[in-house]
């Protein structure tokens, strides 16, 4: 039976985003969706949908998505595809991992620092083969690698990061602010 994206049981479906995407990605994927019986579910919105929805009718085009429904996307995916060349982290890259999917990207700076080494996704200057790398992603990967991130672990890694002030800085700073804090607040009257 068909997935929530319309994709018939046992064909490789993919996930992809139009909200910081590159409409070319499109072009490339899209003629390779067909021949390889993947249904490209574009999941988001952006000034060019409507374009690409004229350009791309075997696309399937749900627009934006939030909870549960999302969800059925993440869910009856294989591969979710980060178009974006521009964003510096990608949450959502995370999001799709920790639904067990595996991430397609490219090789820039937010993707690159994530998904390299993860092993729960590609990045490929050519999308295509990351997608197809995707494809061979151990199953539990992904979601195994997005569990890293809790609020938690971020917090630890934050501490981590601190660095002491010297002493002689740290006496000069509980000076200054107890000398700001004696004096009064200025009024306008």
């Amino acid at each position: 039976q068909p997935g929530a994206d319309g994709a018939e049981d046992g064909g490789e479906r993919l996930l992809g985003v139009l909200a910081d995407g590159d409409p070319a990605v499109l072009e490339e994927l899209v003629p390779h969706a067909a021949q390889a019986r993947v249904r490209e579910a574009e999941v988001g919105d952006g000034p060019a949908r409507e374009d690409l929805m004229e350009r791309f009718p075997d696309a399937v085009f749900p627009g934006t998505k939030f909870d549960t429904e999302l969800g059925e996307y993440f869910a009856n995916s294989d591969v979710f595809v980060f178009p974006s060349k521009t964003d510096t982290f990608g949450l959502v890259n995370l999001e799709a991992m920790a639904a067990g999917i595996p991430v397609a990207a490219y090789p820039v700076p937010g993707p690159k620092d994530i998904i390299v080494g993860s092993n729960a996704g590609f990045v490929n200057d050519d999308l295509k083969k990351a997608c197809m790398d995707c494809l061979t992603v151990e199953p539990g990967m992904p979601r195994k690698y997005a569990e890293q991130f809790s609020w938690r672990r971020c917090g630890e890694e934050f501490v981590e990061n601190l660095e002491p002030l010297p002493v002689p800085e740290r006496k000069r700073f509980w000076q200054r602010f107890r000398r700001l804090r004696r004096k009064k607040p200025v009024t306008g009257e």
